[in-house]
C-alpha cells in the first residue's frame, strides 16, 4: 500500500462519523433539489464550534412570542397615553386594559367582530316577508307576540341573548314558511325554547312552556312545530343579534350606565316594530347608542366609535329616525311589555329623557 493510500485509510477510521455525516447531507441536498426548494445555507461557525451551536427552534412557542410581543405594543400604548394626555390619539385602544385576559380573546376581536359583520348578512330575514310570505300573518300580530315574549323571558329570568334570538329566530322562519295566525304563539314559543337551549344554562323545560300558554297547545304540538322551525332554520342557529353588537358600541362609547339602560331599551324597542328589520343588527346597535349620546347631552360620534362599530355618523341618520319614531309611539303603546319597560326608564333617567315626536 502506498503511503497516501494508507493516510486516507488511518483518517478514514479515526473518523468515521464525518462520513457519516457527509453522506446523508449530500443525498438530503440532492433530495431538496428534486423537490424544487431553496434552501439557505448552514452557517459554518455554529456547526464547527459547540459553544456557538444554535438551540433547537421551538415551533410551539413561536405563536407565543408573537402574542406576547401585541401585548407588549398594546400596554406601550396604554402608558404613553396614561403618562402623556395631550398625545390621545383620536382613536383609542378600548382593548388595552384586557390584554392580559385570556377570556376577553384581545389578539382576535377585530378579526371576531369583522366575522359577525358578515355572517349578520347572510343570516337578515326578508324585511318584507309580511307582504311577501305571510298571507295570515301581519306587522301588528308579530309586535303583539313579541311584547308577549318579553313577559314570558322575565317570567322565566330567562337573558337578553336569548329573547333577541328568539325573534331572530321568528323573523327567519317567517321569511321561508308561511305561518296560520293559530299558530304564531307556537311558533314564538317554539323559538324561545331552542333559544333557550342554546343560551341558557338551565333552560326551561317544554311543559314549561305549554303552561305559559295556558295549555293551548300540547307537549306534541310543541315538539312538532321544534322540527319546522329547524328545518326552516336549516339547523343553522348561531346568528349575531342586535345585543352582540351593543355590547362593543357601549364599550367604545366610554359612559355612563344611563346611557347603557337606555341604549339597552332602544334596541329593545327596536324588536317590536316590523319596520326596524330593513336595518342590520350591527346598524340598530350603533344607533341606539348614538340616540342614548344625544338624547342624554352627552359627547357626539367619536372616532373611536366610528373605528369599532365601522359606521360612521351619517350612515346612522336614518336608523336613528327610526328609533326616535319607535321612542315616541312607545310611549303611547297599548302593549303591557312596552308600557312597563318605559316606566323603567322614565325613573331611571326622569330628569334627563326628552320626550321625541316625529
Amino acid at each position: 500500500m502506498r503511503p497516501r493510500d494508507a493516510n486516507a485509510a488511518v483518517a478514514q477510521q479515526r473518523h468515521p462519523v464525518k462520513e457519516q455525516r457527509e453522506e446523508p447531507k449530500q443525498a438530503e441536498q440532492w433530495r431538496v433539489r428534486l423537490l424544487g426548494v431553496v434552501v439557505p445555507a448552514m452557517r459554518a461557525s455554529r456547526s464547527s464550534s459547540p459553544l456557538g451551536a444554535a438551540r433547537p427552534r421551538d415551533e410551539s412557542s413561536a405563536g407565543t412570542r408573537h402574542v406576547s410581543r401585541r401585548r407588549r405594543e398594546r400596554r406601550a400604548v396604554s402608558d404613553a397615553t396614561r403618562n402623556h394626555p395631550a398625545r390621545i390619539s383620536p382613536k383609542q385602544d378600548i382593548d388595552a386594559a384586557h390584554a392580559d385576559d385570556p377570556h376577553m380573546c384581545v389578539d382576535y376581536v377585530e378579526d371576531i367582530y369583522q366575522h359577525l359583520r358578515e355572517a349578520e348578512r347572510a343570516k337578515r330575514p326578508d324585511p318584507k316577508y309580511a307582504s311577501t310570505t305571510q298571507k295570515d300573518v301581519n306587522a301588528v300580530m308579530r309586535g303583539i307576540l313579541v311584547d308577549w315574549l318579553v313577559e314570558v323571558a322575565e317570567e322565566y329570568k330567562l337573558s337578553a341573548d336569548t329573547l333577541y334570538l328568539s325573534v331572530g329566530y321568528i323573523d327567519r322562519v317567517l321569511s321561508v314558511q308561511p305561518v296560520a295566525r293559530t299558530k304564531l304563539q307556537l311558533l314564538g314559543v317554539t323559538c324561545m325554547l331552542i333559544a333557550s337551549k342554546y343560551e341558557e344554562i338551565y333552560a326551561p323545560q317544554v311543559d314549561e312552556f305549554c303552561y305559559i300558554t295556558d295549555n293551548t297547545y300540547s307537549r306534541e304540538d310543541v315538539l312538532l312545530m321544534e322540527r319546522t322551525v329547524l328545518d326552516a332554520l336549516e339547523f343553522e342557529l348561531t346568528q349575531p343579534t342586535i345585543k352582540t353588537f351593543l355590547r362593543r358600541a357601549l364599550r367604545a362609547a366610554e359612559t355612563d350606565a344611563k346611557v347603557e339602560f337606555l341604549a339597552n331599551y332602544l334596541c329593545e324597542l327596536s324588536l317590536l316594530e316590523y319596520d326596524m328589520l330593513a336595518f342590520p343588527p350591527s346598524v340598530v346597535a350603533a344607533a341606539s347608542v348614538s340616540l342614548a349620546l344625544a338624547t342624554l347631552n352627552h359627547k357626539d360620534w367619536s372616532a373611536t366609535l366610528a373605528h369599532y362599530t365601522a359606521l360612521e355618523s351619517g350612515e346612522l341618520k336614518e336608523c336613528v329616525d327610526a328609533l326616535r319614531r319607535c321612542h315616541g309611539a312607545a310611549q303611547k303603546s297599548t302593549l303591557s311589555a312596552v308600557r312597563e319597560k318605559y316606566a323603567q326608564v322614565k325613573f331611571k333617567c326622569v330628569s334627563l329623557i326628552k320626550p321625541t315626536t316625529e
